[in-house]
């Protein structure tokens, strides 16, 4: 009897066991990564960063997790326009970008995860306006009018990430957020090292 016990008790464990094909998607990691971004207004640049996660497989083939980020944008926009007066010149530059994300893939063929993300970023928005005067005002300082502000939004996004090792991953992500001020899109590439 305590053979019986024994035996369905280490089926039923198995049964609900992640297998070594999820497994290949589970566990934390490291990663680094480069991509563009774009926002209304002729505002777009490149960007590159890091970001580190832990994920779980909790079937065979499905995944979740959880993902920070830290990251470096690049995206600007400059304006120069004649006042009548002066010359006014409008600034706009992104700065310090962080976010967290939670995801849940399945994954394909052994080697390759489809993930769909939601989550949260925020970063900074260096704006001004800097009015130069024209002659004869040679005396005259230029002002400039700061409108700086830290934007933040939520985001969704959908990625394919395949296993190149048993350690090593390389993906591609779709990003989208929607903040106070900025719409966005963010398209990336990223490789990561898994512990």
């Amino acid at each position: 009897m305590k053979l019986k016990t024994s035996i369905a008790c280490a089926l039923a464990a198995a049964a609900f066991a992640p297998t070594a094909i999820s497994q290949t998607f589970s566990g934390p990691y490291v990663g680094v990564e480069a991509g563009y971004e774009t926002f209304p207004e002729d505002i777009d640049g490149g960007i590159y960063g890091a970001y580190a996660g832990w994920d779980v497989a909790i079937t065979d083939n499905w995944v979740i997790g959880l993902e920070g980020r830290i990251a470096e944008p690049g995206a600007s926009f400059r304006l120069s326009r004649d006042t009548g007066t002066g010359t006014a010149v409008s600034k706009v530059d992104l700065d310090s970008q962080y976010g967290i994300s939670a995801r849940l893939g399945r994954v394909f063929a052994g080697n390759t995860l489809v993930f769909a993300q939601i989550g949260y970023e925020q970063f900074d928005v260096d704006a001004s306006i800097t009015t130069t005067p024209k002659p004869p005002c040679t005396q005259c300082a230029p002002t400039i009018n700061d409108f700086s502000f830290e934007e933040e939004m939520p985001t969704i996004g959908a990625g394919v990430e395949r296993a190149l090792s048993e350690k090593i991953r390389a993906r591609v992500v779709y990003t989208y957020g929607d903040g106070d001020a900025y719409e966005r899109n963010r398209f990336s590439v990223g490789l990561a090292y898994r512990f």
